[in-house]
């Protein structure tokens, strides 16, 4: 239930708080915290918290030159914060660099990143553009365990919502 949910939420602040007060900082460790920090509240919806801890990260590891499958997670969680906050020019733009980062980098793990994708053009009234991504999305989760992944969900659904969606109207015909 909620409890464990709010218990890791205490942990992960505590966490957080300390590693940020505490003596001689690792920044290294402290984006990790701030990333997975960042990402969890990004997933609760508070993305009053979470965007400024993504940034953080994305800005350090940009400065610092952090591997290609880490810059690529990071964005893919700030796209995901603009995408629930609606800001769809900042959530692409941050999307498709962590798709190019991710191909940079030979990681085939995009499933994410294109359903996340997949919903900015579903948004957008790109139908058409919605199930390409969608149809990547799905082809791209990880093999294993294909159906019971966690990104293969999204990934399903974003494939499927793009006919159902063209079938009642674009988002903007149903306002």
């Amino acid at each position: 239930g909620w409890g464990h949910v709010t218990q890791a939420k205490e942990h992960l602040a505590q966490m957080f708080a300390l590693a940020e007060g505490s003596g001689p900082k690792d920044e290294s460790v402290l984006a990790e915290i701030r990333l997975n920090y960042g990402e969890f509240n990004a997933d609760l919806g508070k993305t009053d918290l979470a965007e400024p801890l993504l940034t953080a990260v994305r800005d350090f590891l940009r400065q610092h030159g952090g591997d290609e499958g880490e810059l690529a997670e990071t964005l893919n969680g700030l796209g995901n914060v603009h995408l629930i906050d609606g800001k769809l020019d900042a959530a692409e733009s941050e999307l498709r660099e962590a798709l190019a980062s991710l191909t940079a980098a030979h990681n085939d793990d995009t499933a994410s990143v294109l359903a996340r994708l997949c919903r900015v053009r579903l948004l957008r009234g790109d139908i058409a553009g919605a199930q390409h991504r969608g149809r990547q999305a799905r082809e791209h989760a990880p093999e294993v365990s294909r159906e019971h992944s966690p990104p293969t969900a999204p990934a399903q659904h974003s494939y499927g919502s793009a006919p159902i969606t063209h079938a009642r109207g674009t988002p903007s015909d149903m306002d």
